[in-house]
């Protein structure tokens, strides 16, 4: 069963700037950004602490935390998740790891009822996803795809008529995909915290000993381990 404690600690720090913030059920009641640069795992823990200290908000009174799965920045999802993962594993808060298109979608046009959300995944390709609004809530319609973009440009003909948005959008732009202007570009706090919500009512938590972060690009160490160890072997 979800936790009873009302606070949630959101932290959005899939794309720049990260974005700490504090909710309760009715909404978000207090947010900052966090670092600048590299500095997301010098700064997100003291920002984290001045901001509840700013609130009257103990680590007692922690009921839940969301945090960016992904797609995103490597570095800013690792410290991201992995302060997430600190926070439930020492007071036994509940463990909501959000993809990040997913959250996005909650940000949508409240006219919107479907929207294909776009991520950019390096080196020539996007990550593509479907959601749809069914009964108040986005739900997503399939799969997140990896694919090239010069194939997504390629199909869209052969794409059923969805407004486009997230992070990816301005890759999607220069290659003349319509995007509207009220489409959402940047993943926000309030976005993460209401599909957060959604995840609970349905009564869904991530077990922390399970969950991991979505890129499209391995980071420099990956790299240079795989040229170090070309046969996989630890």
């Amino acid at each position: 069963m979800p936790n009873s404690r009302e606070w949630m600690v959101v932290m959005q720090t899939s794309e720049a700037p990260s974005v700490v913030g504090l909710a309760l059920g009715t909404g978000m009641v207090d947010s900052c950004e966090v670092g600048v640069g590299r500095r997301h795992s010098g700064d997100l823990a003291p920002k984290l602490a001045e901001l509840m200290a700013k609130n009257g908000v103990s680590i007692d009174d922690i009921g839940s935390v969301a945090v960016s799965r992904g797609p995103g920045g490597y570095t800013g999802l690792r410290v991201g998740l992995a302060s997430a993962l600190a926070l439930t594993l020492i007071k036994d808060a509940d463990l909501l790891a959000v993809p990040t298109l997913e959250a996005m979608a909650w940000q949508c046009p409240v006219e919107w009822d479907s929207v294909r959300m776009v991520a950019d995944a390096l080196r020539g390709r996007a990550f593509v996803q479907e959601f749809i609004r069914r009964d108040g809530a986005w739900e997503a319609a399939g799969p997140m795809e990896l694919a090239p973009w010069e194939s997504i440009r390629g199909g869209q003909a052969d794409r059923k008529q969805m407004p486009w948005a997230g992070p990816g959008c301005h890759h999607a732009t220069s290659l003349g995909i319509q995007v509207m202007g009220t489409a959402p570009t940047q993943p926000s706090v309030e976005g993460l915290r209401l599909a957060a919500l959604n995840r609970i009512r349905k009564g869904f938590v991530d077990n922390p000993g399970e969950v991991d972060i979505l890129y499209g690009q391995p980071s420099s160490a990956e790299e240079q381990w795989k040229k170090l160890h070309p046969e996989g072997v630890v």
